[in-house]
């Protein structure tokens, strides 16, 4: 029984500080659906875990906690893909900020050489 109130208690404080951080940044109306889904599925799971396993059962797996192992992977495996693709995404952007402000400082120096020949000249 401990252990039950010691992970509703980690899955409240990950949802208030999921519910927090999003009045913060933007986040995808489908991204706190999922995650409302997620959380309700785990208070499911901890308060009454055979519900796992007959579900398991129904899907075609053996045991409740494999099919918590199934969908946690797949939840790893998209987490990485979608921070692989921003962490691209961000690359890309720094990489054609880098370009305009190269070229900026390449015109803006040869700007400075043409305008100090102009004054020799003089």
């Amino acid at each position: 029984m401990t252990i039950k109130v010691v992970l509703l208690t980690l899955v409240a404080f990950t949802c208030v500080y999921f519910m927090s951080a999003t009045n913060r940044t933007k986040t995808q109306a489908w991204k706190k659906i999922l995650f409302t889904l997620f959380v309700l599925f785990m208070v499911v799971a901890i308060v009454l875990p055979d519900t796992t396993t007959r579900a398991a059962n129904w899907v075609g797996v053996g045991r409740g906690a494999d099919l918590l192992l199934y969908i946690l992977s797949l939840a790893f495996v998209f987490f990485a893909i979608t921070t692989y693709s921003k962490f691209q995404q961000e690359r890309n952007r720094t990489f054609a900020l880098a370009r305009k402000l190269a070229i900026y400082e390449a015109r803006l120096r040869q700007q400075l050489k043409d305008a100090e020949s102009a004054t020799r000249r003089r």
